[in-house]
């Protein structure tokens, strides 16, 4: 809590010296990733589960602040890198929690049909919100 109040409180400082949205949401979550990965460095967690949630939550929260930081600075990339991140979030999410449920190869038709499905509704939302910003520019 003190991370994102100290965050919180630098990126209205940096607001007020007339710094632009975009480099303050820049800094602003570079230092939110770093704070977060010392705190697992530096503060031991007594199982492996315990990381993995954290892992999970942190490499989320980097897809989606790339997602956001890419639609506020109109940058494609930044968009497309966030995508693919989340997409492998939740590839590797599915695998982890289904391969041990089914049958070796209904996970591979379930697998199959989860990521042609996703990736036709997920890029037919990046070229909706790229043209967006192409409109807007």
């Amino acid at each position: 809590m003190f991370t994102v109040a100290a965050a919180a409180l630098a990126t209205w400082g940096l607001r007020r010296l007339g710094i632009d949205r975009t480099s303050v949401l820049e800094a602003a979550g570079l230092a939110v990733l770093l704070l977060s990965s010392l705190l697992v460095v530096f503060h031991p967690l007594s199982e492996a589960a315990h990381y993995a949630i954290i892992f999970n939550a942190v490499l989320l929260a980097a897809a989606v602040w790339a997602i956001v930081l890419g639609v506020w600075s109109r940058r494609e990339a930044l968009i497309n890198i966030g995508l693919a991140f989340f997409v492998l979030l939740v590839v590797a999410r599915y695998f982890d929690f289904f391969f041990s449920f089914m049958d070796r190869s209904l996970a591979f038709i379930g697998g199959g049909l989860l990521l042609m499905g996703g990736g036709y509704l997920l890029e037919r939302s990046r070229r909706r919100l790229l043209l967006s910003l192409n409109r807007a520019a």
